[in-house]
C-alpha cells in the first residue's frame, strides 16, 4: 500500500483581493466541523448568502432582467464563494420565479477564474505524477490507451480524458467502433442477399454454423481440453435454448403482423420502440437507477427516431398507408415481438453477466468465457434455424405456404452469389461484436449503437444511392434529427457517470450536504448479495482481505484500463455495505404533512401550467382577431405595470420610494434595457398580429436561451459546460426542425394545406434574440443595485413607455399591415368588416378605407380599434393576463425545484399544441413526425435545466468525495489503494469541464490543494 503525504497549494483568486487562503499543513488541519455549523473554516471563503440569479426564457418579461441584477449583487468580484446548497427561492423576491437553474446562473464561474484553478490543478497533477509514478507501469499503460505515446494524453489531457471517461479505452473503442462496422455492412448487404431465388433461411442456417465452429476452434485453442467440460455442461445449454426461442417467437410474430396486411412502414416505425423498451426493462431486472437525464436524453432519442424514420417513410410512399391503413392488430403484434425480442436480450445480458444462478456448477463455480458461452447461443440458434429451415416440407399446407413465402425458394439453398457469402460473414462479425458489446456494456448501449448505425446508413447511404427515397426533399430534417440522436446518446452516456459519482456520495453521509438530496437517490444498480463481485466489495468495506489475490489484480487491471464494464462500474458504486443513508426518510409532521406539500407542489405546477399557456393564447387570439395596433398592447400592458408597481411602492415606501423610483437619472440609467424590453414585446406581438400560431411562437421563442449563452459566454465572460451547450445545441435543432416541418406541411383542420407566415417566424426570432440580449444589459447596468424589485420595475416600465412611443413611428414606416401604422386609416373590427371586404384594399400604399365602395366605420391613431365593450373581451382580458401573470407566477412559484420547472414549460408547451392550438386556431394534428418533434423541444428545454441542476450536484458531490482525502489531512499522510477509485471517477468528471483547458471546477481530483470553489 504506497502512501502519499497530503499537502495543499494555496491558491489566490486575483491580485486586488484581501481575502488569504492560509495553506493547510500538519499543525494547522483543515477544519472538521460540518458546513452550516458555523465554525471557522481555514482554507474556505464562506458565502455570505445564497444571491438570487434569473432564468432566461420567452417572451420576455421585466422581472426575470432586474432578478439577473442579483447574481454578483453580494459577491465581491475577487473572491469565488462555496455555498453548500442552491439557492433559496423563497428568500429572494417574490417576481424572481427564475432563480437557480439559470442561463446567467448565480453559481456559474468566469473564464478567468476558471484559468485559476486550470493552473492550481496543473501543479497539484504535476505533484501527484511524481509521487505515484514510481514503481509502476500504468502511466505507460494509461499512455497507450488510444494508442497514442504521448500524444493527445500529453497534449491537451483534458480532453483526453473527456474522451476516456465516455468512450472507454482502446478496446472498448475498438469494439464499439467494430459493432458499427458490422452492423452498417449487414443492414447494406441486406438489399442484395435476402433476394428472390435464394432460400433465407439457409442464410440464417449457414451463419449460425458458421459461427458455431469459430467458437469451438477459439475454445480449443485458448482453453484446450478444459474447453470440454464448460461445453457439454446442459444448464446454460438450455439458458440459451430459451433465449434463441424467445428471439425466434419474436420473428414470428413480425411476420404474423406482414401476414395480416399491417404497413410495412408501420412495423419498421414500431420496431424502433426496441430502446425505450430495453431502458425501462433494463430498470427492473439489473436494478439500473438511471437518472433524469438519461431519461430525458433516452426520450429524446426515441422521439427523434421514431420521427426520422416517418419522413423517410413518408418520402418513399408509405407514409400514405400508414394515415390511412393503420392497424392496431399489427400494432400490437409488432409491441409484442419487440418486448420478446428484448427480454431474450436481457436475459442473454443476465448470462453473459453473471446473473443468472442456473450457470452454477454444482461445486459453485460459474463460466465467464464468451467464447465458451457463445458455443451455447450459436448451438441453441442453429437448432432453431434448421427447424425453420425444414418447416415446409413436414408441416400442413397452410404453414408451408406462410413459411415458403418468406424463405423466397422452394430450394434448399437456392442460387448463391457473392452477396450471400459476404453476408455469412457479415452476420457472423455481427453477432459476435453483439455479443461482446452486450456483455461488456448492457442492451441498452447496444441498442442506441444499432440506432446510430442505423441512422448513419440511412444519412450517409440514401443520397450516395442515387437521391434514394426522395432524400433531397428530407435532407434538411434528416440530418437535424440525426445530430439530435448523436448529442442526446452523448448525455445519456455522461448521465451514467454523473449519476455514478452522485451515487457514491450517499455512502459518506447525507447529513452533511442537505441541499443534494442525496437521500432520495434510489438504490445501488447492483443489490445481488451473492454476486462474488458484492461479496468481494463487501468483505473489504467491513476490513476482511478479499480471497485471492487473483481479485486484486483484476482490479488494478480494470484501474489501470481507465474504465471497467457496466457491471464493474454498478459494484463499484455500492461498495460499502452499510451507508450512512440508513435513516428514517420521513418528514417532521407524519404523512398527513408530506401529503398535503405534494398536493401543494403539484397544485402550484399547474397553477403555472395554465397561466403561462393561457397568456400565450389570449395574447395571440386577441392580436390575430382585433384590428388593433400590435406595439399598443406593450404600450398599454406597461402603463398598467407602472400602476400596479408604483402602488407597490408607494405601500412600502410611501413618497420617498415613489420620489425615487421617478428620478429622471435613474430612469435614463435603465433606458437601453428597457429600449430593448419594448423592441422584444414589441416584435412578438407583431409576429401574433402577422398570423403566427401559438405553439410554433412558444417554440421558436426558445432561441431565446442558446443566445443568452453566447451572450453571456463572449459578452460576460461566463463559462458554460460542454453539457449544457450539447443540450442547448439539441433545442436550437428541434425548434429549426419544428419551424421547418410546421413551414412546409401545414394543414388545417380538413386537410386543406395552409402556408405559415415566414416573416412571422422571423419576428419570433428577433424577439427572442432582443430579450436575451435586453437581459445582458440589464446585468450589467443593474449588477450593483440593491433597491427592491417594484422600484426597479417603475423605472424599467417608464422606459418602455417612452420606447414604446418611439417605436411606434419606426414601425409603422416598414409595416405593411394598416393595423401597424399610427396614422392610417383602418377598419375597426373584423365582425363589422371582413378581411375581404373592399374596405382593406390598399389603393394608396398601405392605407385602407379608400375605396369609394366602402361603408365601414373606420378610424385613425395609435389606439384605433379599442373598443373597451363587451364585444371586446379578449383585449381586456389579454390586458390583465399579461400584467398580473409575471406578478402571479412569481409568487405562486417560489416552491417550484429544477425539475417542476422543466416539467411545467415542457406541459405548457404541449397543453398549447395539442390543446390550444387545435381548440382556438383550428390546427391539425394529423402530422406524425411533427407531433413527435414537438415533444422534443419540451424535453430539450429540460435537459438544459436538469443539466445545469445535476452538474452542480456533481460538484457537490466532488467536494463530498474529497472529504476523504481531506479527512486523511490531519495524519498528513493518505492511503492510495483505497481511495483510487473514487481519485478515477472525480477526474473522470473533472475532465468534462476542462476541454478548452479551462481547468476543472471546484472539488477537482486532485487531494493536493484547497477546496476555492464549488456550488
Amino acid at each position: 500500500m504506497v502512501s502519499i503525504p497530503l499537502q495543499f497549494v494555496p491558491v489566490p483568486l486575483a491580485p486586488r483581493s484581501s481575502s488569504v487562503l492560509p495553506r493547510a499543513t500538519a499543525a494547522s488541519p483543515p477544519s472538521t466541523a460540518p458546513p452550516h455549523s458555523g465554525a471557522p473554516h481555514n482554507y474556505l471563503v464562506p458565502a455570505p448568502g445564497p444571491p438570487c440569479g434569473v432564468f432566461g426564457g420567452h417572451p420576455p418579461t421585466i422581472q426575470r432582467a432586474i432578478t439577473s441584477a442579483s447574481v454578483l449583487r453580494h459577491a465581491p468580484p475577487s473572491v469565488v464563494f462555496v455555498t453548500d446548497k442552491l439557492p433559496d427561492v423563497a428568500a429572494c423576491d417574490p417576481a424572481a420565479f427564475y432563480v437557480g437553474d439559470a442561463t446567467l446562473g448565480p453559481w456559474r464561474r468566469t473564464i478567468s477564474q476558471f484559468n485559476v484553478m486550470a493552473r492550481a490543478h496543473e501543479v497539484g497533477s504535476a505533484a501527484s505524477t511524481s509521487s505515484s509514478s514510481s514503481g509502476s507501469g500504468e502511466s505507460d499503460r494509461e499512455k497507450n490507451d488510444l494508442g497514442t505515446l504521448g500524444g493527445l494524453h500529453l497534449w491537451n489531457p483534458h480532453f483526453y480524458h473527456w474522451i476516456v471517461s465516455r468512450i472507454g479505452t482502446r478496446t472498448k473503442v475498438s469494439l464499439i467502433t467494430s459493432f458499427i462496422a458490422f452492423e452498417a455492412l449487414k443492414l447494406l448487404l441486406a438489399k442484395h442477399a435476402y433476394v428472390e431465388g435464394v432460400n433465407t433461411f439457409s442464410i440464417l442456417v449457414v451463419t449460425n454454423l458458421t459461427s458455431l465452429l469459430l467458437a469451438v476452434a477459439l475454445s480449443i485453442f485458448l482453453e484446450g481440453v478444459y474447453a470440454v467440460k464448460g461445453v457439454i455442461s446442459m444448464r446454460p445449454l438450455f439458458r440459451f435454448m430459451g433465449v434463441a426461442v424467445l428471439f425466434t417467437f419474436a420473428s414470428v410474430l413480425v411476420l404474423m403482423a406482414y401476414r395480416i396486411g399491417t404497413p410495412p412502414a408501420e412495423v419498421v416505425t414500431v420496431g424502433y420502440i426496441y430502446m425505450p423498451i430495453s431502458a425501462v426493462l433494463s430498470y427492473y431486472v439489473f436494478r439500473r437507477r438511471y437518472g433524469i437525464l438519461e431519461w430525458l436524453s433516452m426520450g429524446m432519442m426515441a422521439l427523434a427516431i421514431l420521427a426520422f424514420v416517418l419522413i423517410r417513410e413518408e418520402s418513399r410512399g408509405g407514409y400514405d398507408s400508414l394515415r390511412v391503413g393503420f392497424s392496431i392488430p399489427g400494432f400490437g403484434l409488432v409491441v409484442a415481438a419487440v418486448a420478446i425480442s428484448v427480454l431474450a436480450s436481457i436475459l442473454a445480458e443476465r448470462i453473459f453477466k453473471d446473473r443468472s444462478g442456473g450457470l452454477t456448477e454444482q461445486r459453485g463455480a460459474r463460466q465467464d468465457k464468451f467464447y465458451i458461452m457463445k458455443i451455447h447461443l450459436d448451438f441453441s440458434s442453429l437448432v432453431i434455424s434448421v427447424c425453420l429451415w425444414m418447416a415446409p416440407t413436414s408441416m400442413s399446407h397452410t404453414f408451408r405456404d406462410f413459411f415458403q413465402q418468406w424463405s423466397h425458394s422452394k430450394e434448399w439453398f437456392g442460387t448463391w452469389s457473392p452477396f450471400q457469402y459476404l453476408m455469412v460473414l457479415v452476420a457472423v462479425g455481427q453477432g459476435w461484436a453483439a455479443g461482446l458489446v452486450t456483455k461488456e456494456f448492457s442492451t441498452v448501449i447496444k441498442a442506441i449503437v444499432q440506432t446510430l448505425s442505423v441512422v448513419l446508413v440511412m444519412v450517409l447511404g440514401d443520397p450516395l444511392r442515387g437521391n434514394r427515397f426522395n432524400f433531397q426533399n428530407r435532407e434538411a430534417p434528416s440530418i437535424l434529427l440525426a445530430v439530435i440522436i448523436l448529442m442526446s446518446a452523448m448525455i445519456f452516456q455522461t448521465g451514467r457517470i454523473n449519476l455514478r459519482v452522485i451515487r457514491k456520495a450517499v455512502n459518506l453521509g447525507p447529513e452533511a450536504h442537505p441541499s443534494l438530496n442525496l437521500g432520495n437517490l434510489a438504490s445501488p444498480e447492483d443489490d445481488n448479495p451473492t454476486s462474488p463481485s458484492r461479496l468481494i466489495l463487501s468483505l473489504k468495506a467491513e476490513g476482511v482481505p478479499p480471497p485471492g489475490r487473483q481479485n486484486r489484480d483484476a482490479r488494478a487491471n480494470a484501474a489501470a484500463r481507465g474504465s471497467g464494464t457496466e457491471e464493474e462500474e454498478e459494484c463499484a458504486a455500492s461498495a460499502p455495505s452499510k451507508p450512512l443513508l440508513s435513516a428514517s426518510r420521513e418528514e417532521e409532521g407524519g404523512a398527513l404533512t408530506s401529503y398535503v406539500k405534494m398536493v401543494t407542489t403539484y397544485a402550484l405546477v399547474l397553477v403555472y401550467i395554465l397561466s403561462d399557456a393561457g397568456r400565450t393564447l389570449i395574447l395571440q387570439k386577441a392580436l390575430s382577431t382585433t384590428v388593433i395596433n400590435s406595439t399598443s398592447m406593450g404600450l398599454v400592458c406597461y402603463v398598467c405595470g407602472v400602476l400596479v408597481a408604483s402602488g407597490l411602492t408607494f405601500y412600502t415606501h410611501r413618497f420617498e420610494g415613489l420620489k425615487r423610483a421617478f428620478h429622471w437619472r435613474k430612469i435614463l440609467h435603465c433606458l437601453p434595457a428597457a429600449f430593448l424590453f419594448a423592441l422584444a414585446t414589441a416584435l412578438g406581438n407583431l409576429a401574433f398580429a402577422n398570423g403566427i400560431t401559438s405553439s410554433l411562437y412558444v417554440v421558436l421563442g426558445k432561441f431565446y436561451t442558446p443566445v443568452a449563452a453566447l451572450g453571456a459566454r463572449w459578452i460576460m465572460g461566463k463559462f458554460y459546460m460542454w453539457l449544457e451547450w450539447f443540450a442547448l445545441v439539441i433545442l436550437t435543432l428541434s425548434s429549426v426542425a419544428f419551424g421547418y416541418l410546421k413551414s412546409f406541411d401545414v394543414t388545417d383542420a380538413h386537410g386543406v394545406p395552409k402556408d405559415e407566415p415566414i416573416a412571422g417566424m422571423m419576428l419570433v426570432l428577433a424577439s427572442a434574440a432582443t430579450s436575451a440580449f435586453g437581459s445582458l444589459v440589464t446585468e450589467k447596468i443593474l449588477k450593483g443595485e440593491q433597491v427592491p424589485f417594484h422600484l426597479q420595475k417603475v423605472c424599467l416600465d417608464i422606459g418602455s413607455i417612452l420606447s414604446s412611443f418611439v417605436l411606434l413611428p419606426v414601425i409603422g414606416v416598414i409595416a405593411t399591415r394598416p393595423q401597424d401604422i399610427p396614422w392610417a386609416r383602418r377598419p375597426t373590427s373584423y365582425e363589422t368588416c371582413p378581411w375581404d371586404s373592399v374596405c382593406w384594399q390598399k389603393p394608396h400604399g398601405n392605407h385602407s378605407c379608400f375605396n369609394p365602395d366602402c361603408t365601414c366605420s373606420c378610424e385613425v391613431g395609435i389606439f384605433a380599434g379599442w373598443d373597451l365593450g363587451w364585444d371586446s373581451w379578449v383585449l381586456v382580458l389579454a390586458v390583465l393576463v399579461n400584467t398580473t401573470q409575471g406578478w402571479l407566477v412569481g409568487k405562486v412559484t417560489q416552491r417550484f425545484s429544477v425539475v417542476h420547472r422543466a416539467i411545467a414549460d415542457s406541459f405548457s408547451l404541449l397543453t398549447i399544441y395539442f390543446l390550444g392550438d387545435p381548440l382556438f386556431n383550428h390546427t391539425s394534428l394529423s402530422n406524425v413526425s411533427l407531433n413527435l418533434v414537438a415533444f422534443i423541444v419540451p424535453l430539450s428545454t429540460a435537459t438544459f435545466s436538469v443539466a445545469t441542476s445535476e452538474m452542480q450536484r456533481v460538484f457537490q458531490a466532488q467536494s463530498k468525495l474529497k472529504d476523504r482525502y481531506e479527512t486523511g489531512a490531519g495524519r498528513g499522510r493518505l492511503h492510495s489503494e483505497p481511495d483510487s477509485e473514487s481519485e478515477s471517477e472525480l477526474s473522470e468528471v473533472s475532465a468534462g469541464f476542462g476541454i478548452a483547458r479551462s481547468g476543472p471546477p471546484s472539488g477537482s481530483a486532485s487531494p493536493r490543494r484547497p477546496k476555492v470553489g464549488g456550488c
